[in-house]
């Protein structure tokens, strides 16, 4: 696309972004992101249009960026929710591109939003009805270089992977109820059971396939109080309420979300995940979680 084109058609003006920003960051009035105090004086405008603030307790200046994941980045903060609103369907590389600014700079405001849904992943705890199963992704290390030769790219070999040859395992953990989903990436799957009893908030009926690296996990997890098997290899896809169908529905969101990207590095798989998750669940909210969660201060 035409980065003027961008520019001037699909852009948003930038008062729309900073009243957007300061309608969810300051819905119970503006308060200093340092003591907590609601006594604030405004106090002007920074270059991008953001207002500035002195808090009357402590004495510090901060202005509606200030903990955001804007604060700290040089672009303007239009470029910034384009961004945002991007990520969702094109590559790091294509929103530079459009932009037209440098796509290191535009990777590490990337990342820094997949930091955040981080966060959000993390708080996800297990418990009620779950759904666990096992996706493998191609990911090699895309991005880095060695002498003389070109980057390395994931291994198009079929079947189950590992994390050595390029095709990391991921779970794939919905809750059945809400429905929330969190995807793991694991260097292999032997410590399955291990990371499981970690997640585990609650007491939870466990619904999985054949596979070995689940067999007995009641037993060694007091939590577990039911495991549900149904045999893909059998051809049995579903047995009532034993089944994995939520996951696989996750998977395939999985799959589209990450050809976008024509590779992600494994070191940095774990991010993209976390974005889509946060995308899966919040939806039509995730903007608002992005802008008002988790702010750094």
């Amino acid at each position: 696309m035409d980065r003027e084109a961008v520019r001037e058609v699909f852009l948003p003006r930038r008062e729309d972004c900073l009243e957007y920003l300061r309608k969810i960051r300051w819905k119970e009035g503006v308060k200093c992101p340092y003591c907590g105090s609601l006594k604030i004086w405004a106090d002007g405008y920074t270059r991008k249009g953001a207002r500035k603030y002195e808090c009357r307790e402590c004495g510090r200046y901060f202005n509606d960026l200030t903990g955001t994941i804007f604060d700290r980045h040089h672009f303007p903060i239009e470029e910034m929710f384009y961004i945002l609103k991007e990520m969702e369907a094109k590559s790091t590389l294509q929103i530079s591109r459009e932009l037209g600014r440098d796509y290191e700079s535009v990777l590490r405001f990337v990342r820094e939003v997949h930091e955040r849904a981080s966060g959000y992943a993390r708080g996800i705890s297990l418990e009620g009805v779950v759904e666990v199963d096992e996706v493998y992704v191609h990911a090699g290390k895309k991005g880095e270089r060695r002498a003389g030769r070109g980057r390395r790219r994931g291994l198009r070999k079929r079947g189950r992977g590992t994390w050595e040859g390029d095709k990391p395992p991921v779970l794939t953990l919905v809750k059945r109820e809400e429905p929330k989903v969190r995807f793991c990436v694991m260097k292999n799957l032997r410590g399955v059971k291990r990371k499981l009893k970690e997640w585990i908030g609650g007491e939870v009926v466990l619904n999985t396939d054949e596979y070995g690296i689940y067999r007995g996990i009641a037993e060694e997890i007091e939590k577990v109080k039911e495991h549900r098997v149904v045999s893909h290899r059998q051809g049995e896809w579903a047995r009532g309420e034993a089944h994995v169908n939520g996951c696989e529905n996750r998977n395939g969101f999985l799959r589209a979300f990450l050809r976008k990207y024509r590779g992600v590095s494994k070191t940095y798989l774990q991010g993209y995940l976390d974005f889509l998750s946060l995308l899966l669940n919040e939806r039509g909210g995730w903007l608002a979680f992005l802008l008002s969660d988790h702010l750094r201060t």
